[in-house]
């Protein structure tokens, strides 16, 4: 700083703080920043020195470039609004003179007129005529605030006082205008937006009568009412009817209040006041609480009023916390239940049952291969064992999509045999008030989405005692006939199932709660507008927090999850046949067993594997049965694929992979093809006739990660001596007789250097060979390599009979 002599002024620049030197070297860095703001400061001697090394470094001479205009600095205007001192009302509006070059450089009005001095010189900027600029700039600004007009009444002005009114004046109408125009306008912090504190209501729970723990707490819903008591609060604390009205009676909006200075709404004090004289206590629904529990800030209304605070208790809050079953008794799993749970899977039970209870819709969203099935099941099981005695117990509704009708028929033969279950599905199914009796005459009924759509008004003219939707994004578009007849069903309570994160959907999660909770998420329009179009981040955890009590999403990874696995899970997908299928396959069988008793030896034997082989084709697919090209471009439908991508979707939608073994290349031609068509990525394959080279590079690139996560391989090629652990899933397409043929595929990616936990998928299509012959191994599973040797050989030496029972298709009235 060069400095005319010791004057008024000096004070000021000693406390400016500027860079260091070398310049050279704090410029040069600068250049290799992101940025080119090169913030250099010095003075004349620095800058000089600076330049001569820059030019040296160009090649050629930097001229001398500065004009005397350059050199000159430019003052503007600054104001401080400064609180009253003591007792006092006056504020204080005080001039300053800025630096327009280095803004952080403020001198008090009082100085520039005191001082001798007619200019000075900071960091190399020579300020001329200071007095001038200053006395210039505050006409300008005398032109837009009558309060800076009136103190230029006076000699030097150094500010102007200002009553409370005034200060509201000054600030609602000047102070904008004033820093449009470039004038700096400082006020206290508290008052900018984050800091100022509005008048509004805290809100307390008051608990039911009896008690947090009374018995009105057995049963909450979205439609309980919730009573709380109301104080009024400014920001976040107490404010008493008298202080309210103290508020009001001082008519402006700057007032003295314990001690300090604050902005208030005169509007937002009356609207509050005239409430608390009107209620001291309040109602509301559950759902309309919890809403407002989930909101932050300065949005959170109630009737117009701000809502600065809110005290939940009871089981509502442990609810919202997320630990609802600490408040809860511990129910038993049911004895009826055939089969052991997981711990996780008990848990998972506790939460259904306990939220089912209190009334609320719940979406069961575990990771695939986390049994998601049995603890629904478990849930029944109670709900049924429970029920009030001398009630007629309302029946269960289950929905799923059509590949998964027969998986939980079996399931529920498999968990829950005390269970009568009716299946609503196939061109037989009975309608209308024949439903309605069949329905009330069984505790499950079972049928699909599709028919939800179709049977609407039978579906929707019984009252079920809950519903539950298997893959419940099948209703991800509310505005399908299917998704609104589901939305239709009477059931006091609603269970959702899905395997896949529907966090990240927001459509798809409005959709599924609108059926589980109607109301909770608002409008579908209000939902997009707020969370789909809104302010991102904050938003999206607002709406994490209203949905996260009713979702419970567990995954394998997970380390509480995990520690209760075993390393290898088995998953059985059972199949439905498509019409086509049916009539194909029992083509087949009339045709061996009509001929079959006049065969002997060998031709007997060649009947049997033939027929076998050709009926396990039509459960692949009706294309391999007749040969045609898997490269076709019919697309003819096949119950087994179908089934086969809803668990290929649920993978990718993990960003996992998996190996897909079958017997037949045809069939391996025939998947790649329906999978590059499906995911847009055309998968390895590899059989029988694929080089050694080829095949040491396809598995190469499949472990590095590189291509499509799907690895189609035939059973005994692909079945030995292969390392394939990047996948974490096994599907077994078909079926090869031998159980340890398909382990040994299996450890394909059940082996060393396998981190994850990997689930074997077996693909079985229900009423056929495949569902008998899937039983018979395991009914004698410590037997099964000598029970059934290698192959399928040993087939051939049952009897007609034997044969007749393995084969006729069963349960085809249904599919």
């Amino acid at each position: 700083m060069v400095a005319a002599n010791e004057s008024a002024l000096s004070p000021f620049k000693a406390n400016y703080r500027r860079g260091y030197s070398p310049l050279t070297e704090l410029w040069w860095n600068s250049l290799l920043t992101g940025s080119r703001d090169i913030p250099v400061q010095g003075t004349p001697a620095e800058v000089t020195e600076l330049l001569a090394a820059v030019s040296e470094t160009a090649g050629n001479e930097v001229p001398h470039f500065e004009t005397e205009e350059a050199r000159s600095g430019q003052l503007s205007l600054g104001l401080r609004l400064e609180p009253p001192a003591d007792d006092s009302e006056l504020w204080r509006l005080t001039f300053w003179a800025e630096s327009r070059e280095e803004g952080e450089f403020w001198i008090p009005a009082e100085a520039v007129w005191s001082s001798r001095e007619r200019e000075f010189t900071l960091w190399g900027k020579r300020y001329r005529n200071i007095q001038q600029q200053l006395l210039a700039a505050l006409g300008r600004a005398a032109k837009i605030s009558p309060d800076i007009q009136r103190a230029l009444a006076e000699p030097a002005p150094r500010g102007v006082e200002l009553l409370p009114e005034r200060l509201y004046f000054f600030l609602k109408e000047s102070v904008q205008q004033l820093r449009e125009r470039g004038i700096t306008v400082q006020m206290p912090s508290r008052w900018s937006r984050e800091g100022r504190r509005r008048i509004g209501m805290r809100m307390k729970m008051q608990p039911p009568p009896g008690g947090v723990d009374g018995p009105v707490q057995a049963a909450l819903g979205m439609e309980e009412l919730i009573s709380f008591r109301i104080e009024a609060s400014l920001g976040d604390s107490e404010i008493s009817e008298d202080e309210l009205n103290a508020l009001v009676e001082a008519g402006v909006p700057f007032v003295r209040f314990r001690g300090e200075w604050i902005e208030v709404d005169p509007k937002e004090v009356r609207q509050v006041l005239r409430y608390m004289k009107r209620n001291e206590s309040g109602e509301m629904t559950a759902a309309d609480w919890m809403r407002l529990e989930a909101e932050d800030g300065e949005e959170r209304l109630w009737k117009g009023m701000s809502v600065t605070g809110m005290e939940t208790s009871g089981l509502l809050a442990s609810l919202m916390h997320g630990d609802v079953l600490r408040g809860l008794p511990m129910r038993p799993v049911p004895d009826d239940l055939n089969g052991t749970l997981r711990p996780y899977q008990e848990r998972g039970y506790q939460w259904l049952t306990a939220l089912s209870g209190l009334g609320f819709g719940v979406c069961l969203a575990d990771d695939m291969g986390l049994g998601k099935t049995v603890q629904v099941i478990t849930c029944l099981l109670d709900r049924a064992l429970n029920a009030p005695p001398g009630e007629k117990q309302e029946p269960v509704l289950i929905l799923c999509p059509t590949s998964l009708l027969g998986n939980w028929q079996r399931e529920l033969q498999r968990f829950a045999p005390s269970l009568s279950v009716h299946i609503h599905h196939g061109g037989r199914r009975v309608r209308g008030e024949g439903f309605t009796e069949l329905a009330a005459s069984h505790e499950i009924v079972l049928t699909t989405y599709h028919l939800a759509g179709r049977d609407s008004e039978d579906l929707a003219g019984v009252r079920w005692s809950t519903v539950v939707l298997d893959e419940a994004q099948y209703i991800k578009n509310h505005r399908t006939k299917q998704a609104q007849s589901v939305m239709k069903l009477n059931a006091p309570h609603r269970i959702a199932m899905t395997g896949t994160p529907v966090e990240n959907r927001l459509g798809e999660l409005w959709s599924i709660f609108h059926f589980l909770n109607p109301g909770y998420l608002g409008t579908y329009h209000s939902f997009r507008q707020r969370y789909v179009s809104g302010e991102g981040g904050e938003r999206l955890r607002e709406l994490h927090r209203l949905v996260s009590p009713f979702l419970l999403r567990r995954l394998k990874s997970d380390p509480d999850i995990s520690k209760d696995l075993p390393e290898k899970i088995e998953l059985k997908s059972y199949c439905p046949l498509t019409e086509t299928q049916a009539a194909l396959y029992q083509g087949v069988v009339d045709e061996m067993l009509g001929v079959i008793g006049e065969r002997s030896g060998m031709a007997r034997r060649g009947l049997v594997l033939s027929s076998l082989t050709k009926l396990k084709q039509i459960c692949d697919h009706p294309q391999l049965f007749r040969k045609d090209d898997g490269r076709s471009l019919r697309s003819e439908p096949s119950g087994k694929m179908d089934v086969m991508f809803e668990v290929l979707d649920s993978i990718s939608e993990l960003g996992e992979s998996a190996l897909i073994f079958t017997q037949y290349v045809a069939m391996g031609e025939l998947l790649v093809s329906r999978l590059a068509r499906r995911y847009g990525q055309t998968p390895l394959f590899l059989h029988g006739g694929i080089p050694k080279r080829e095949r040491d590079e396809m598995v190469h690139a499949f472990q590095e990660g590189e291509g499509p996560a799907f690895f189609v391989l035939s059973l005994k090629a692909g079945g030995v001596g292969l390392n394939l652990t990047r996948a974490n899933h096994v599907l077994h397409y078909d079926r090869w007789w031998n159980p340890a043929v398909e382990n040994q595929a299996t450890d394909r990616a059940f082996r060393i250097g396998q981190h994850k936990n990997v689930q074997v998928h077996k693909l079985i299509c229900q009423g056929t060979l495949e569902e008998r012959i899937d039983e018979l191994i395991e009914r004698k599973k410590s037997l099964s390599e000598q029970v059934v040797g290698s192959g399928e050989n040993w087939l051939t030496e049952m009897s007609n009979h034997e044969l007749k029972e393995l084969i006729e298709l069963q349960g085809q009235d249904w599919m």
